[in-house]
């Protein structure tokens, strides 16, 4: 997945935001996300630091496309980071049970 794929994923898929609303909380335009998204301009790495802390990813997510989605917990408190440690033991035990 490319970077405007990415950024639409994130707004679409992750944070569930109309472009309007994703402009607003990254402290830019409709357009600018538009332009993103489509591949016409380029967030500034400025921008790129303002996207991951957003939406709790990494840089190396959304600049490399072989990286897949994961979470960065930087930001969480405590108690976001414990149950964020929780839920991944559930999903790890559920894999090994599949398995």
């Amino acid at each position: 997945m490319d970077l405007p794929d990415k950024i639409k994923y994130l707004r679409v898929e992750i944070l569930h935001l109309k472009k309007t609303e994703f402009a607003k909380k990254l402290h830019v335009s409709r357009l600018t996300i538009h332009n993103w998204e489509q591949g016409i301009t380029t967030p500034t790495p400025e921008n790129i630091k303002v996207i991951c802390t957003c939406c709790y990813v990494t840089p190396d997510f959304l600049i490399n496309p072989d990286v897949e989605y994961e979470l960065n917990p930087f930001g969480l408190d405590n108690e976001g980071y414990e149950l964020l440690k929780s839920l991944i033991k559930y999903f790890e035990k559920s894999n090994e049970v599949s398995k």
